[in-house]
C-alpha cells in the first residue's frame, strides 16, 4: 500500500509524540490499527520507542508499517 508516517518527536520524559500515516495505494475508506491501540489515521500520545500501524482498505486489502519515535 506504499505507507509512510509523518512522525512528530517526543520531548524526553513526556508522551507527546505523535504519527500519522499515509497511504500512496488502495482504495478508501481507510481502516487503521495502531500497535498501541489507536485506530484512527494518526495516533497521539506516543512516547519514545517503536511503533506500527496496519491499514487496510475497502477491498480487504492491506499494509504494515513500523517506525520509531524519537525526541
Amino acid at each position: 500500500m506504499n505507507l509512510t508516517a509523518d512522525v512528530v518527536p517526543a520531548t524526553p520524559g513526556q508522551s507527546n509524540g505523535s504519527a500519522t500515516v499515509q497511504g500512496g495505494l488502495g482504495n478508501p475508506p481507510y481502516t487503521y490499527q495502531w500497535s498501541n491501540g489507536a485506530s484512527t489515521q494518526t495516533a497521539t500520545g506516543l512516547s519514545t520507542g517503536s511503533y506500527s500501524v496496519t491499514v487496510s482498505d475497502s477491498y480487504g486489502c492491506s499494509g504494515s508499517f513500523a517506525f520509531s519515535v524519537g525526541t
